[in-house]
């Protein structure tokens, strides 16, 4: 049965290891006491796992293991030798950094295209747009 299911790519383990670490655990505990919500149940999510999953996904997962390997290698040596006093600026710092990454690469691909993005609530031209040429 476990090799028909890691045929249909479900693997039994790596399930088990998510439902029995301190994350999944705490999720479980939510459920059976009745939360639902999804935006609750996420926020049991560690946020620096993202960083890994986005970084997999450009590179490929070998290559974002190693990657990040060396990271947390440098991170260490540096607070080990005294160099780096480590300070989390949370995850609310986390967002905002993708989210002007994310907007910034927007504005990218909208210029290619010959389109600029446009701030819903007052209708300007967002910042760092190229202007079109209709409205030069």
């Amino acid at each position: 049965m476990r090799k028909a299911l890691v045929q249909m790519n479900l693997h039994p383990h790596l399930v088990i290891s998510d439902i029995t670490g301190v994350r999944g655990l705490r999720i479980l505990r939510d459920i059976v006491v009745g939360r639902r919500d999804p935006q609750a149940l996420v926020e049991h999510r560690d946020y620096r796992a993202t960083a890994i999953l986005r970084l997999a996904y450009r590179v490929g997962k070998p290559k974002a293991i190693t990657a990040t390997a060396r990271k947390l290698a440098i991170l260490v040596y540096r607070a080990l030798q005294h160099v780096l006093v480590y300070g989390d600026p949370g995850a609310a710092a986390y967002d905002s950094h993708h989210r002007a990454w994310v907007l910034r690469r927007l504005r990218e691909r909208a210029a290619n295209l010959g389109f600029a993005l446009v701030n819903l609530e007052t209708g300007e031209a967002a910042e760092g747009a190229v202007p079109s040429p209709t409205s030069v």
